[in-house]
């Protein structure tokens, strides 16, 4: 189980612990209970051991300014220890679901945004493609897929965004979601679906309520006359419309992540149970993902 917490405070550690625990973290059926029991195992002496260190009881690891981190040696071992335990050699190198902190300036908020990351095995296939760029830990290629809000407040599907492609923010990481075999193939899925949903793109809402839809809305409107130049009669004219829009009553970036994992028959990661992930729990609907035939323009793929 790779989690990449070289640099998160206490309160996340408690978090990546919660999220260690969950055996569906890992797709690989029968191994998935080992991995999380031995990973939340490890997280946890780990976690233990660095307050041994510094006289804490209380909880923390060593303290810098007013923040708390868990040590770079602590965390090799949660990944090298998670990695024997689910037989796989080289984590890094696969396509998993990844989250960052969302700050606005310099304040953290803390909400957190997802994106799938892809570090392919078969890094020759996409040697000279402009939508992969080198990992500087590793020379490894990789790209992300996430969304955010665009043109007119539409929620945009993008390869490599900033944000997304930026690895020293990232607190947890999961474990792959799709076998190593299949991951070429689904990449291309995954591409596709992005282009069709950036063909009717969203309103982008950044604290998605669950409980909340866009309902249809009855719309009345007049048109023509009784003057010489109307070409119509005086006619109303009544429709089915969108709701006016209510807060909470759309998609985010996560809802983005969730919703097209699920429309490429994909489980999704339950990296909400310990992040705080609004919208996660609200996936875009799959038709939404469907190809469709509109004049409504797409973003061309990277940009």
């Amino acid at each position: 189980m790779y989690v990449n917490i070289g640099k998160t405070d206490m309160s996340n550690t408690e978090q990546v612990i919660k999220v260690l625990g969950h055996e569906n973290m890992h797709a690989t059926g029968e191994r998935s209970e080992v991995v999380a029991e031995r990973a939340e195992d490890q997280a946890t002496n780990a976690w233990e051991r660095e307050n041994a260190y510094n006289g804490n009881t209380t909880g923390g690891g060593y303290e810098n300014g007013t923040d708390f981190y868990v040590s770079q040696a602590d965390t090799s071992t949660v990944r090298m220890g998670s990695e024997q335990a689910a037989g796989v050699d080289d984590v890094a190198a696969r396509m998993t679901v990844q989250a960052h902190e969302v700050e606005v300036g310099p304040m953290k908020t803390g909400k957190f945004h997802a994106s799938i990351k892809f570090k392919p095995e078969n890094q020759e296939l996409y040697e000279g493609d402009d939508d992969f760029m080198v990992d500087s830990s590793d020379g490894k290629l990789y790209t992300t897929l996430g969304a955010g809000p665009g043109v007119w407040n539409r929620l945009t599907g993008k390869l490599r965004r900033d944000t997304d492609m930026e690895n020293s923010t990232k607190v947890l990481e999961s474990l792959p979601i799709v076998p190593v075999e299949q991951e070429d193939q689904v990449f291309q899925q995954l591409i596709e679906l992005n282009k069709n949903y950036n063909q009717q793109r969203l309103e982008y809402d950044a604290i998605p309520d669950p409980n909340k839809v866009k309902t249809p809305r009855k719309v009345t409107v007049e048109i023509g006359g009784t003057e010489p130049d109307d070409v119509f009669p005086p006619t109303t004219i009544t429709y089915m419309g969108e709701s006016h829009n209510q807060f909470g009553d759309s998609y985010n970036s996560n809802s983005y992540v969730s919703g097209i994992l699920g429309a490429a028959d994909i489980a999704v990661p339950p990296l909400d149970k310990g992040l705080d992930l609004p919208g996660y729990n609200k996936p875009v609907p799959e038709k939404y993902f469907n190809d469709v035939s509109t004049k409504r323009g797409s973003l061309p793929r990277g940009n």
